[in-house]
């Protein structure tokens, strides 16, 4: 009888911290959030421009500033490399704060993006 207990009270025990909240360090996930934004603007910023492309999902949606939506690498690809002959285009950005929630399953970014054109700079914000 007390091997039945026993394996009672392990497997109650078990279930227990199972169903305990985990605790995610949200600044040390945040950093590590931000860090391939980063990596991308610089590759971007170095004219690696397909490869940058290749960061973006089959399926991926951009939402450039003023223009329709546009659906799909296909679409993004176009944009980004019709953007890049524009004598003078440039674009960057910086992570400005990452929001992850409280177990970590929800994240997302908040950048400052900065597109020059000739000299002219325009900076924006995005999500």
């Amino acid at each position: 009888m007390k091997f039945s207990l026993l394996g009672i009270f392990s497997a109650s025990a078990m279930l227990l911290v199972g169903c305990l909240e985990t605790t995610v360090d949200r600044e040390a996930e945040a950093q590590e959030l931000m860090q391939p934004s980063r990596d991308w603007s610089a590759m971007v910023g170095a004219g690696d421009l397909e490869a940058s492309i290749d960061l973006w999902a089959d399926d991926a949606v951009m939402l450039p500033p003023e223009l329709p939506v546009l659906s799909g690498k296909p679409a993004i690809r176009e944009y980004v490399l019709g953007a890049a002959n524009v004598p003078g285009f440039k674009i960057s950005w910086e992570p400005d704060t990452a929001h992850i929630s409280q177990s970590g399953d929800v994240t997302y970014l908040i950048e400052r993006n900065v597109i020059e054109l000739d000299g002219l700079e325009r900076g924006t914000s995005s999500d």
